[in-house]
């Protein structure tokens, strides 16, 4: 079943901003820098030039939000020469940054 815009449980909020990204690879540490896509309260949708293998463990840093966490990658999907990434985070997002980014979106 297709997961539509109006069967998700948490409302997404467009993000343009930058997306630090870490994780391990086989021993090594590995690093990213992304562009947000948008995000929820529980997740964040972002664009990458890489691929981060789904499952896997990943800390993240929005410099714009001042928010920095950690999640893991719950679905990879290819656009063009881009790779658009779902990650499920560890912590839901404050009230406070949700509400901001809200504003920010009207």
């Amino acid at each position: 079943m297709a997961i539509t815009k109006e069967s998700r449980r948490n409302n997404r909020f467009p993000c343009a901003g930058p997306v630090r990204l870490s994780w391990d690879e086989r021993g090594q540490p590995q690093y990213a820098l992304g562009k947000c896509i948008d995000i929820s309260k529980a997740g964040l949708r972002v664009e990458l030039q890489e691929s981060i293998p789904v499952r896997t463990r990943v800390a993240f840093r929005m410099e714009a939000i001042n928010e920095s966490g950690s999640g893991t990658v719950r679905h990879v999907t290819r656009r063009n020469m881009k790779v658009i990434l779902g990650l499920a985070l560890s912590h839901p997002l404050t009230k406070q940054i949700l509400e901001s980014l809200e504003r920010a979106g009207k």
